[in-house]
C-alpha cells in the first residue's frame, strides 16, 4: 500500500471486515503481526464478515500473527503501541458515526478519530489510509458502473485531511492518487497524472501516508 514497506511491522487494520487485507499483510507483505479490529455488527462491515476472517485464519493457520478483535475502534487501545495503523475505505464510516453520536462538525470528528489513531501509534509509526474524495468528475465511460455504487455525500472533504494531520502532530504527510493499473509500469505517466484533477477523472480515491512525530 502506497509503496510503503510493512515487513516486520506490527499493524492495526481498522475495519478489517472479511480480513483479506489483514491476512495479506501477514502472508504476502511480511508484516510481523496484525490486529484485525472491527465491530463486526454490520455498521459498514457485513455481520457475516467475522465468520469469514475466522475461517481464513483457520485455513491459513496464522492465529499467532493475526489477532481478531471485535471492538469499536474508538473504544480500543492496544496493549502495545503499533508501528502502523491502516484504514482501508473505513475512516469516513467512523467519522460520520462520531458526527452523529456527538453532534459535532466534520472537522472536529476527523480530529477526534485521527487523534485516537495517533494514540495507538508509537513515535515514528505510520498512519496509512485510503479514502474516496467527496466528489468526482468520472468522465471515462468504462468506469461508470463502478462509481454508481459510491455514496460521495458520505465522504470527507479532501481539504480537511492534511491540515488536521499536521495539527495533531503528524509529519511527512504524503498523498498518492489511485490511478488505472497500467500507470504502474509507466513511472513517467504516473508522475504526470498523480494529481487531484487526474484522479477525479478516474476513480477519485487516494492513499495518504503520515508519520507520528
Amino acid at each position: 500500500m502506497y509503496d510503503c514497506p510493512v515487513d516486520g511491522l506490527n499493524i492495526i487494520d481498522v475495519g478489517a471486515g472479511n480480513g483479506f487485507l489483514s491476512h495479506y499483510l501477514v502472508e504476502c507483505a511480511g508484516a510481523n503481526s496484525v490486529e484485525a479490529v472491527d465491530n463486526y455488527e454490520g455498521k459498514g462491515s457485513p455481520s457475516y464478515a467475522i465468520s469469514i476472517i475466522k475461517k481464513m485464519q483457520e485455513v491459513l493457520g496464522n492465529s499467532e500473527h493475526v489477532k481478531i478483535i471485535k471492538s469499536d475502534f474508538m473504544k480500543y487501545t492496544p496493549k502495545n503501541k503499533s508501528n502502523c495503523v491502516i484504514f482501508l475505505n473505513v475512516l469516513h464510516h467512523i467519522i460520520n458515526h462520531i458526527k452523529k453520536e456527538l453532534g459535532v462538525e466534520t472537522s472536529k470528528a476527523v480530529e477526534t478519530v485521527l487523534k485516537h489513531a495517533a494514540e495507538c501509534l508509537q513515535e515514528g509509526g505510520k498512519l496509512i489510509f485510503q479514502e474516496f474524495m467527496n466528489h468526482n468528475y468520472y468522465l471515462l465511460p468504462f468506469y461508470r458502473n463502478f462509481v454508481n455504487s459510491v455514496d460521495y455525500k458520505s465522504k470527507i472533504p479532501f481539504e480537511i485531511w492534511e491540515p488536521t494531520l499536521k495539527k495533531i502532530g503528524f509529519i511527512n504527510v504524503k498523498v498518492r492518487y489511485r490511478l488505472p493499473l497500467f500507470f504502474s509500469t509507466r513511472s513517467d505517466l504516473r508522475y504526470l497524472f498523480n494529481n487531484r484533477i487526474a484522479s477525479l477523472l478516474t476513480d477519485s480515491s487516494f492513499v495518504m501516508l503520515a508519520i507520528r512525530a
